[in-house]
């Protein structure tokens, strides 16, 4: 029987020459799972275990979880599981400039469905509790270094972007028996105007090019250029 004590050393291997290959791009979902299940989240600064991979190959990791979570969020978590595919491919040309993401699940997405129970169990360590709004609602946060950006899955909802030293990324969140995150997150602490550098609505027709336009002011730039998008809001 293999020695467990060297898993991680052949893991860091198996991940570098995933990042060599010509595949870098394209998440591998076992090596990203065996990953999370030895490592856990990569957060950038946080989890001393992925010292045995070299930064570059947690970087790569880190995209690959932004872009899951870009996916699911804005396919699976929005309210009555009504995909957002204007947002997502808005958020997905800028997954690559993400450090860190993190999930809030309102009730609903706390329940039995096999597709929920699924996500959290895929997502542990970065899922918490969304508390205090309808049960429908959800918030995907992102960390882009010096800024925060909070989306919400519920419809009316804006778009909150903060200073990093006026928000704290919420902590690791273990799962409980029946895949139930410990950590609670009130809404009024990531939907708070008095706090936030600003807040956008996806109301307009042309959402998409303010929103380009005020990242870019605070230098956040997406990944993917493009100039053409969907003809209908949200």
């Amino acid at each position: 029987m293999e020695d467990p004590r060297r898993v991680p050393d052949v893991l860091a291997i198996l991940l570098k020459r995933y990042y060599d290959s010509q595949f870098q791009n394209t998440a591998h979902p076992s090596l990203q799972r065996i990953a999370l299940e030895t490592w856990g989240s990569p957060n950038l600064g946080r989890n001393i275990r992925w010292g045995y991979a070299e930064d570059f190959v947690r970087q790569m990791v880190l995209r690959w979880l932004s872009r899951e979570d870009i996916q699911d969020f804005f396919r699976l978590l929005l309210q009555d599981k009504v995909g957002d595919e204007r947002r997502l491919n808005f958020w997905m040309r800028y997954a690559d400039a993400i450090q860190e993401t993190h999930i809030a699940l309102g009730k609903r997405a706390l329940g039995d469905d096999s597709d929920y129970v699924e996500m959290r169990q895929r997502k542990s360590g970065r899922v918490s509790i969304l508390d205090g709004s309808n049960s429908e609602n959800n918030a995907f946060i992102m960390n882009f270094g010096k800024y925060i950006v909070v989306e919400f899955g519920g419809k009316g909802n804006a778009c909150y972007i903060y200073v990093v030293s006026d928000f704290q990324m919420p902590e690791h969140s273990r799962l409980r028996y029946g895949l139930i995150p410990e950590n609670k997150i009130p809404i009024r602490n990531i939907k708070d105007r008095s706090k936030a550098k600003n807040w956008l609505s996806h109301g307009s027709s042309n959402w998409e090019e303010t929103f380009e336009r005020v990242l870019a002011q605070l230098a956040i730039y997406p990944a993917i250029q493009s100039n053409r998008y969907a003809r209908f809001s949200r």
